[in-house]
């Protein structure tokens, strides 16, 4: 049976972050999700993951809505779309999948990359999502993240989590702010305890629970 779920908010993205915030680069970003046991064999579970096409609209240098004419527009921003026309990568068996899909936009703004390639950092920047999601894999989403890509040049490899999007409180209890989750994550988890570890749970947690 096919599990669907509707993700649709707009938020603070300091809602969303790790306890130690890592920003996108210009080498991401990746969407994966993360399905079935959170345990030793599998600690982030089955993960499947997806890259979306990506549009930058920089900013206007007078920040004008329309744009001057320089190329920009406003204050800039980035939007990630995803289509079921794009195959998912199974992570675990490193094989095509369609087992997760993904349609619909993301997009975070004020947005603006640095002369080094990361995301410049805004106290006020908010994230839209209007995902759908589709689940055939037969086992519960447990996590959906915006990861950052490597810093080694490739298009299949992804990083650290930039935004968490969707959690459970099976994921909570398992990736957690106590030394016993902390001392579990750095010896079996894929990322540090500081990444894989949400700033703000419980907020998205109640939200989470919410989405149908």
């Amino acid at each position: 049976m096919v599990q669907k779920l509707h993700i649709n908010f707009k938020v603070p993205v300091l809602m969303l972050q790790s306890l130690k915030f890592h920003p996108l680069t210009t080498k991401g970003p990746f969407l994966d999700a993360h399905f079935g046991e959170l345990n030793k064999i599998t600690p982030v579970g089955e993960t499947y993951y997806i890259r979306p096409i990506t549009k930058y609209i920089q900013p206007c240098k007078k920040l004008l809505k329309s744009g001057c004419g320089c190329g920009g527009k406003g204050v800039g921003y980035i939007e990630f779309n995803f289509k079921n026309c794009f195959p998912a990568t199974h992570f675990n068996t490193h094989s095509i999948s369609t087992n997760f899909k993904v349609n619909g936009i993301i997009t975070i703004f004020p947005f603006e990359w640095n002369s080094n390639g990361t995301a410049k950092f805004f106290k006020d920047q908010i994230i839209t999502v209007n995902v759908q999601i589709e689940n055939n894999t037969g086992l519960p989403l447990q996590g959906l993240h915006i990861h950052d890509g490597l810093t080694k040049d490739t298009m299949t490899g992804f990083g650290k989590i930039s935004y968490f999007l969707y959690t459970t409180v099976a994921w909570n209890k398992r990736y957690n702010n106590s030394e016993k989750s902390k001392k579990w994550a750095k010896k079996n988890a894929p990322l540090p305890p500081d990444n894989i570890i949400q700033k703000h749970p419980k907020q998205l947690t109640k939200y989470s629970q919410l989405i149908k």
